[in-house]
């Protein structure tokens, strides 16, 4: 391991391997501190306006993963740089973006699934620069910041992910793009660093030891809308309410209850809806009020009593109002009854629960 003398004292990586995947366009298997990660070079596809060489120049750079010749963005209006990852294991990854540490702002990830065929399927979007606060002194450095994250765990095997970033709002100038790396995660609900230190890139000036805000899952743009609805809330349980349920389904208000961690919330509704997604956001205060442990449940299927269709456990929040996001069912469930029981931390001086709202998405 090495250590980087720029602000934040953090260890960087070691790379001792970079090696090309055979009957791969551009993947490589990356090998950090004994660690294989899956990395993607940009300079092997084609976009629009790179052969302008006053939109794109390929330029020698002293810190390349892939020891080759990086694009640099010389300005461009319509900016859509991209690369392929093959072989991508069923798994949960956190995407690191590897280009210069630049402040810009306007360029989304889209990201695909790719068939056998050549045909390309939306896995969602992302908002990679979101938490970008850099200047201008690590522009020619390239470094590996994190762009969000995505959930493959429900595909029968590895695939093709295809990546494009994507702006035509505002033009990007002196901007260097390499590629990026998947990390594999078990855990899409902490926060992951918004650094990957490498030791190639440890004289980049910025703050190495730095936490991203929140984990940001990809996600189609049709599933972030809310489905309003007519719903009966009902709870069970014991404790003394001192803010009701119907708050959960309100954009101001929380549900909170004391003499008890645990509470239990009914959802009956009007008519189905089919869901993807739900979020919750945390309380205002008391952290110790917060869910570790969450579970739904739903009658569905023609089943006459309620079934578990998701479950999580260890959640944790880092600030007060926190959003967080969970994929119950990639393919939808549908329901007009729901159930949701909800567990704060068991402390033996303090039992109580609060969360501020519940959301879901199609």
């Amino acid at each position: 391991m090495e250590h980087s003398h720029s602000k934040g004292s953090v260890c960087h990586g070691k790379v001792s391997k970079v090696k090309h995947i055979k009957e791969t366009k551009q993947t490589y298997k990356v090998k950090v501190d004994g660690k294989k990660y899956l990395a993607a070079a940009a300079n092997k596809s084609t976009w629009s306006h790179q052969d302008n060489a006053s939109n794109w120049q390929l330029k020698p750079i002293e810190n390349s993963l892939f020891n080759s010749e990086v694009y640099k963005c010389e300005s461009v209006w319509y900016f859509n740089p991209e690369w392929l990852f093959q072989g991508v294991k069923a798994r949960a990854y956190h995407i690191y973006l590897r280009h210069s540490a630049k402040q810009i702002t306007s360029p989304k990830l889209n990201i695909f699934e790719v068939t056998p065929d050549g045909t390309q399927y939306e896995r969602g979007q992302l908002d990679p620069f979101i938490e970008n606060n850099f200047n201008e002194e690590n522009a020619d450095i390239l470094i590996n910041t994190y762009a969000g994250s995505m959930d493959l765990r429900t595909n029968e095997g590895p695939v093709t992910i295809k990546m494009q970033l994507f702006a035509d709002s505002q033009t990007i100038e002196n901007y260097l793009i390499e590629g990026a790396i998947l990390i594999p995660t078990k855990d899409l609900y902490n926060a992951p660093p918004y650094f990957l230190p490498l030791s190639i890139d440890s004289k980049a000036q910025v703050d190495w030891q730095r936490k991203a805000q929140q984990v940001y899952l990809a996600r189609h743009e049709n599933f972030v809308a809310q489905l309003f609805f007519n719903a009966t809330m009902r709870t069970e349980g014991h404790g003394t309410v001192h803010s009701g349920p119907e708050n959960l389904i309100q954009p101001c208000g929380k549900w909170c209850i004391t003499e008890n961690h645990v509470g239990t919330v009914y959802f009956d509704l009007d008519e189905d809806i089919k869901f993807k997604f739900f979020g919750i956001v945390s309380g205002n205060d008391c952290p110790e009020r917060d869910p570790v442990k969450i579970e739904l449940l739903a009658i569905h299927n023609d089943s006459e009593d309620y079934q578990t269709v998701f479950q999580v456990e260890d959640v944790k929040f880092s600030k007060r109002e926190q959003f967080k996001f969970f994929l119950v069912d990639v393919f939808g469930i549908t329901s007009k009854r729901l159930k949701f029981r909800f567990e704060s931390e068991e402390k033996t001086y303090i039992y109580q629960f609060q969360l501020s709202e519940v959301i879901f998405f199609g």
